[in-house]
């Protein structure tokens, strides 16, 4: 019989396909304490406990954290931060800049402002959307689902995989689930390497061996599920086999890192930016009274452009840096 450490083996079905991901698996996002200046829910992993999508009885995480990478303890120098404030989004990147309309409102007569509420709920959360897509990495915790297939190098070498998304804040199942999703057998988190977690790597390590004179010895809950592991040697590629629930992300106790919040940032202040360039239209005008006349050139949309490139030249950078963080760094020579 097939081997299941999961509190739902009752069920016939592989209990965290995400077919109903608000109702059936309850993984609406848990708001926790929030800053006032800016009423975002996070989903997070507390330091005592998890906050995250999904049911978390089983799961494992890494033994450091994601950033910095694998640190069990660092000084009070602040590495992370609550997501930019509109005021900070203000006070870093658009200092000393109105934030009205160059334009008046025919009906009304007056100039259109960007207030806090639009920095926070258009600005900003569009810009970390915009960051996550751009690096490949997920900032706010989401619980995903993905099917890898079975590759026999990649198998023997000690169960490699690397998630879509990283880096993983916890791992809640990894299980063998063919085409009919019928769980058929799930790895036992104590196999799971997690020290690679912060790069979206797994590894299967099944040598939580005892040592009993001069040999190693499996322990003896495990030995049954190492020689059903042994049958898939006899294959070389199955598609879509193993399945992976996990939960990506790197807010931890509502905070995020500030190299992150810098590129937030930028991206933010860079549309604002374009939105207030949108109403400057007039480049220059002309002026008559009583056949005195007087020619006004002004700079017009291109009013922010030496800022705008700025920004971009600085969102380049970050997107590097944040990848590098998250990525796996490979060397290629010739021995």
């Amino acid at each position: 019989m097939a081997e299941n450490n999961n509190n739902n083996s009752n069920n016939p079905l592989f209990p965290l396909v995400p077919t109903n991901i608000q109702g059936q698996f309850g993984l609406e996002p848990t708001p926790v304490s929030q800053d006032p200046n800016l009423s975002l829910n996070y989903t997070t992993l507390g330091a005592e406990g998890t906050s995250l999508p999904g049911d978390m009885t089983n799961s494992k995480s890494s033994l450091g954290s994601n950033f910095p990478g694998n640190a069990i303890n660092t000084t009070p120098f602040p590495r992370m931060e609550p997501l930019i404030t509109p005021e900070q989004l203000r006070n870093r990147f658009l200092f000393g800049l109105p934030l009205y309309s160059n334009q008046k409102d025919p009906l009304t007569g007056k100039r259109a402002q960007i207030t806090d509420e639009m920095l926070r709920d258009d600005f900003i959360v569009r810009a970390v959307n915009m960051a996550e897509s751009l690096c490949h990495v997920d900032i706010m915790p989401v619980q995903r689902f993905e099917k890898h297939p079975f590759d026999k190098a990649h198998y023997e070498a000690f169960g490699f995989f690397l998630t879509e998304r990283k880096p993983i804040l916890s791992l809640q199942q990894l299980a063998i689930v063919p085409s009919n999703n019928i769980v058929v057998y799930v790895v036992p988190l104590s196999w799971i390497e997690s020290s690679y977690f912060v790069r979206g790597q797994i590894n299967i390590v099944p040598l939580t061996a005892a040592f009993e004179g001069s040999g190693f010895l499996p322990p003896s809950s495990a030995a049954g599920g190492a020689a059903f592991l042994q049958i898939l040697g006899t294959k070389s590629w199955i598609p879509a086999y193993w399945a992976i629930t996990y939960v990506s992300g790197m807010c931890v106790n509502g905070t995020v890192p500030v190299v992150v919040n810098e590129l937030i940032g930028c991206l933010a202040a860079r549309t604002v930016l374009e939105n207030l360039a949108a109403t400057n239209k007039v480049g220059q005008y002309n002026i008559n009274t009583d056949g005195f006349g007087q020619n006004v050139n002004v700079f017009g949309p291109s009013i922010y452009n030496d800022r705008i490139g700025q920004l971009n030249e600085q969102i380049q950078t970050l997107i590097g840096k944040v990848k590098s963080m998250f990525s796996i760094k490979m060397i290629a020579t010739t021995f």
